[in-house]
Parts: structure tokens; sequence; C-alpha cells
């Protein structure tokens, strides 16, 4: 399925460049496959070696097929382990009929993933530093409708909130956006810990309570 022809690698007429191949963990991928291709992720499953059983846990487990898809991507990233490749996710999908989301994961590096233990301390304790932008995907669709009161306890002041309201076509691409902004303004201020408080002051605990059962590293 995959083979080396003149330095890339031929993915069933998909092409893969030397520089493609060594774009990362290939989790950094996930919420793209996950926004593209979760309404049959357990067809995607199959294709990734998932037994029936295992399919009806997951989804048993899981309330929604976005969840479901990032269970079972993690499940088959910690199983597989060095085979978990971008090469063996783009066939996958491929041979789901997400040719386009194949081959939409090429070409461009990753999502930076940046997870270190810091000499901060919190209390007395070791903080570990996250990327923030990592949840900004799942954040943004549980927000939604909210983001002007996130937006507020974020302290963007109006007018920022105002050009991003006009500039996107919908409540998700806006909380998407004015998170983007809340990051680059602060920076290394920006992160997870005090993203979560403001959801908090927002009276969206729900989410926080959502992206913690989510992403285990944050409990």
């Amino acid at each position: 399925a995959i083979r080396k022809c003149r330095g890339q690698v031929i993915v069933h007429n998909t092409q893969v460049t030397p520089r493609d191949l060594d774009m990362g963990d290939v989790q950094d991928y996930f919420d793209d496959v996950i926004s593209e291709v979760s309404h049959k992720w357990d067809d995607l499953a199959r294709k990734l070696g998932f037994s029936e059983n295992q399919i009806k846990g997951i989804e048993s487990l899981k309330p929604d097929q976005d969840r479901r898809c990032r269970e079972m991507l993690h499940r088959w990233r910690n199983r597989d382990g060095r085979e978990a490749t971008l090469q063996v996710l783009q066939q996958a999908l491929i041979e789901i009929d997400g040719r386009l989301t194949a081959e939409s994961l090429q070409g461009y590096g990753p999502r930076k993933r940046s997870a270190e233990h810091t000499e901060e301390t919190d209390g007395g304790r070791n903080v570990l530093r996250l990327d923030v932008a990592e949840y900004f995907f799942s954040i943004k669709k549980k927000v939604s409708t909210n983001w002007k009161d996130l937006a507020d306890c974020l302290r963007l002041d109006w007018a920022e909130v105002r050009n991003i309201d006009g500039r996107n076509p919908d409540d998700e691409s806006r909380c998407r956006d004015m998170l983007d902004v809340w990051q680059t303004r602060r920076g290394d201020a920006a992160t997870i810990y005090v993203l979560m408080e403001a959801l908090c002051k927002a009276q969206l605990q729900s989410v926080v309570d959502d992206i913690k059962d989510e992403y285990p590293e944050l409990r």
C-alpha cells in the first residue's frame, strides 16, 4: 500500500514528500480528522484494526461522534506506538472515501504540541505547561453562541469583539477567532488554566467539565 519512489512515498496515488514524513506526532492531526470524518468514525476504526466489540465499547463510553472518534484515535496511537503514522492514517481515510481529508493532512506541518514541565509552581506544586491552542477546536464547538461572554471574561475590549463578530460567518468561527486574538495578545500568559477560569466566570462550568473529560491531562 505504501512504497518508495524517487525520494517520495506513494499512498495509492497520494504523494507524500520526504518533508511530510517528519511532521511530528500523528496526534497533531487528530482535530482535523475529527472535524471531517467523525460521522463515520466506526468505519475508520475498522480500517485501523479495531474489532466490533472494541467499537461498541467506545460507543458506549462516549456520548457523541466527535468524542468517540477522538477516543478511538488515541487508543490506536497508544496501541500501535511508532507504527501509528500519518501515512497509515491517510491510507485508512482513503479506504473510507476520505481522500480529500487524507490529502489535506499533507503539505503543511502539524500544529505544534508543546507540553513540558516548568520550574514554576502553583501552590507549592509543579505545573504542566500546555499549548492552549490544542484545546481551541473542542472549546469553540462547546462555547459557540456564548463566545461574547467568554470574550468579556478574557478581557477583550468590545471594539475587538465587534471586529471579530463582523469578519466571521458563524459563532464557532467567531469563538475560534476570539481565542486566537486572546492568545496572541497574552502570549505565554494565555494558558489553559486561565482559559478554564474564564469559562467558569462566564458560567460555562459544563464546558470545563467536558474538556477535562476529553483531555485527561487537565484533571
